[in-house]
């Protein structure tokens, strides 16, 4: 998978578990750092950097949660297409 489908991808994510708005611009930023440690060998990361990055993961991960327990409250188990549905329409 190319590095910008990556991007678009996690940048939608973020977009449809009702992150903040300008959440996916900041992941597109985070993604194309995280790429220049790992492609490119950069060993310099900003703390502002760094804090967002956690920011985005923590939000990002209890958002996920929040809406996997929304679809097992609904439905009593969880089908990853039922998963997959929620996270790119945002509906659960």
């Amino acid at each position: 998978m190319s590095d910008k489908r990556i991007v678009e991808g996690l940048a939608n994510f973020v977009s449809t578990i009702d992150m903040p708005s300008p959440a996916a611009k900041q992941m597109k930023s985070i993604y194309k750092i995280r790429s220049k440690i790992v492609h490119h060998g950069q060993t310099f990361v900003a703390r502002n950097d760094i804090k967002l990055a956690q920011m985005l993961s923590q939000s990002a991960i209890y958002k996920a949660m929040h809406i996997y327990d929304k679809l097992v409250q609904k439905s009593g188990s969880l089908k990853r297409k039922d998963w997959s549905d929620a996270v790119q329409t945002g509906v659960t």
